[in-house]
């Protein structure tokens, strides 16, 4: 009798993991409490390996969306899923997610036109401005903290970089951003040059998305001239020929 209930407790619980091994994304989708401004539209695949035509986050769609869910990670009530969405030359982006009481990333790269990304600024210039080239994040490591971060070890490039503004178009080169956390500010250190103009400084995101930028401005020997002219707006050179740059406000 007892090996009987052995051998009907195994097959039982044999077929629930089965079930839940082939559980449709689309019905938990269905029945899952997402957020208002979150809709995911053509799901299929499985719930630990599927992927959906689009995702809707409030007006910003996102298309080409897959996932594999680590159902071991489940086990340690520290759910990993690795993501790949968008489309090649168009917003897209891969990486591995893990939730340990707050977001944590590995291995995650963001890659974006930047007339996109200028598009979706917070505070735009207070001049036209078209700007040309591919930003791409890559972030080896990130743990969210307070008021952003714990650990943040990435980079920011701007590859094709230029910009078009009522002064002239600038020639930017390739500009880099080395980010990382300090005392739980966001922190990106710029550097760009080019035979036009050089920029170099830093950027802090503080609490209350309060930022502040400071650095050094220095003309190349190629600047259009009108944008040379502009330049003791930004006041008095230093030694070196640099000006300075100082923008703080909020996000």
């Amino acid at each position: 009798m007892k090996q009987r209930i052995l051998i009907g407790t195994l097959f039982l619980l044999a077929y629930l993991i089965f079930l839940v091994a082939r559980l449709p994304a689309e019905l938990v989708v269905r029945f899952a409490p997402l957020p208002p401004m979150v809709s995911l539209e053509g799901v299929s695949g499985t719930l630990w390996q599927g992927q959906a035509a689009r995702l809707r986050y409030a007006s910003e769609r996102f298309s080409n969306v897959q996932w594999d869910l680590n159902g071991w990670s489940l086990l340690t009530l520290s759910p990993q899923v690795a993501l790949r969405f968008g489309e090649r030359g168009g917003l897209n982006g891969h990486g591995t997610l893990t939730w340990r009481g707050g977001v944590q990333a590995h291995d995650l790269v963001l890659s974006a036109p930047a007339a996109w990304v200028l598009e979706r600024l917070p505070q735009r210039p207070p001049f036209p401005l078209d700007v040309a080239g591919r930003l791409q994040l890559n972030v080896t490591e990130f743990t969210q903290g307070q008021p952003w971060c714990d650990r943040l070890y990435g980079v920011l490039d701007w590859v094709g970089a230029q910009a078009n503004t009522p002064a002239g178009q600038l020639d930017l080169a390739d500009p880099s951003a080395k980010l990382r956390c300090q005392q739980g500010k966001l922190v990106a250190e710029l550097n760009q040059s080019s035979e036009q103009v050089s920029v170099s400084g830093k950027l802090e995101l503080q609490a209350h998305r309060q930022y502040l930028f400071q650095g050094f401005l220095k003309p190349g020997p190629e600047l259009p001239e009108q944008m040379r002219q502009g330049l003791p707006f930004l006041g008095q050179p230093d030694s070196q020929g640099r000006y300075p740059l100082r923008q703080q406000g909020r996000l």
